[in-house]
């Protein structure tokens, strides 16, 4: 390999791993989201693939907040999802920034607070 083609191929590798970062930077930055259970779409990725792995509940909706100012622009402020059981019956349930369950990370506790907040939200009509 001459030094010439030795160079080229830095550059290309070179150019390869800054798309890379930028591309990770964006993930965790929460201008994209791909899914990840990290970031500031962590959680909600999170429970997205907790209520999808339980068989009693499909999602009929989902929503999230973000505050577009500077200081608060890579955080989620909360998320909803609305739930169908089996049964038919739709309830919607919230996380918000701040709370133990927004920093729930185990999917067994997650289980138990989604069905809770699910029949606290239908006790509430």
């Amino acid at each position: 390999m001459t030094k010439r083609a030795r160079r080229i191929s830095w550059g290309f590798g070179g150019v390869a791993v800054l798309l890379s970062l930028i591309y990770l930077l964006q993930l965790q930055l929460a201008f994209v989201n791909r899914g990840q259970e990290f970031g500031a779409y962590g959680q909600y990725n999170r429970v997205l693939r907790v209520v999808r792995a339980m068989d009693n509940y499909h999602i009929v909706g989902h929503r999230v907040r973000r505050k577009l100012e500077l200081a608060h622009i890579f955080h989620v402020e909360e998320f909803s999802l609305k739930l169908r059981d089996k049964g038919g019956r739709v309830a919607e349930i919230r996380f918000e920034k701040g709370s133990a369950d927004m920093k729930q990370r185990d999917d067994a506790a997650l289980r138990a607070i989604i069905r809770a907040k699910y029949d606290q939200a239908l006790m509430q009509r």
